[in-house]
């Protein structure tokens, strides 16, 4: 399955750059192979490890089973840096992604200074998240606490082979950092920048569209602009479904890990629908 969704990517942008597109849709484009090339490395990533999360009380666990347990250690580390990555990335790549959208219908021209500017902001959340990368990367004493309990909830036997990593909500060892302040100031701050600028520049779009009228969107042929007018403009459950159900399927995840900071409760085995909304991620981006 990983290799397939490498593949699927790949086709997404071979197709987008061959197809002769007008200059003003060039942002779509971009739009396209940003995420594309996000759903591909998530793919590849999984083709070499199956990782699954496991939330108990205050312990936040992440299991990787298949071909990366056999390898050493540090694979595993630099494959977990980057699982963490492409997981912010859900969010972090939504304000370049809307506002390339909403130029694409209020511009007839967009220069390349513009679409670097728009994709620079991206660049800014991550070097903002990037301490956080590593903080699922616990020490020796955290880490075998971690899998005592991995043990147990997964009812692992001597023949089971799996990596774990995580952390608690507060550090309980020296070297270890907080759950809380991962999600407190790595999480929260450019999760809310990327949902505001979502729905904000969803508004502009909309008011967009209404001035050019009904006749000149029906006019228009650029894909994108067919695809605002057919999810913010049409009023029935079928278009309010296409345009909000990829945003609460983006969210499935984070919202798991809000309920379980909140609540603190032992999720166990239920924190497996964290780990299959994950895997949706690149086919709704």
């Amino acid at each position: 399955s990983g290799a397939l969704g490498v593949l699927l990517s790949l086709m997404a942008i071979s197709l987008i750059w061959r197809k002769q597109l007008s200059p003003n849709l060039a942002t779509y484009r971009v739009g396209v192979t940003v995420t594309a090339c996000q759903g591909a490395l998530q793919s590849a990533l999984a083709g070499f490890s199956c990782q699954v999360h496991l939330f108990h009380y205050d312990q936040y666990i992440i299991v990787m089973y298949g071909p990366v347990v056999w390898t050493s250690e540090i694979v595993s580390d630099v494959l977990l840096f980057f699982f963490v990555m492409a997981a912010f990335g859900i969010w972090e790549l939504i304000p370049a992604s809307c506002i390339l959208q909403y130029l694409a219908l209020s511009k007839s021209v967009i220069d390349r200074t513009r679409i670097v500017i728009c994709e620079s902001t991206a660049k800014i959340a991550i070097v903002f998240d990037l301490p956080f990368f590593t903080a699922f990367h616990a020490s020796p004493e955290c880490r075998e606490l971690l899998t005592a309990t991995v043990v147990e909830v997964h009812e692992l036997t001597e023949n089971d082979t799996v990596r774990v990593y995580g952390g608690t909500l507060f550090a309980q060892f020296e070297e270890d950092r907080s759950v809380l302040l991962l999600a407190g100031v790595g999480v929260f701050p450019t999760y809310i920048v990327g949902y505001f600028t979502f729905f904000f520049t969803a508004r502009k779009s909309h008011r967009t569209l209404r001035a050019f009228g009904v006749k000149l969107s029906a006019r228009t042929i650029g894909l994108q602009r067919k695809f605002f007018t057919m999810i913010v403009l049409q009023k029935n459950k079928t278009a309010f479904l296409q345009a909000f159900l990829p945003l609460a399927v983006l969210s499935v995840p984070l919202g798991f890990f809000e309920v379980a900071i909140i609540t603190g409760i032992a999720m166990d085995l239920k924190t497996l629908a964290l780990s299959f909304s994950l895997w949706l991620v690149p086919i709704v981006q």
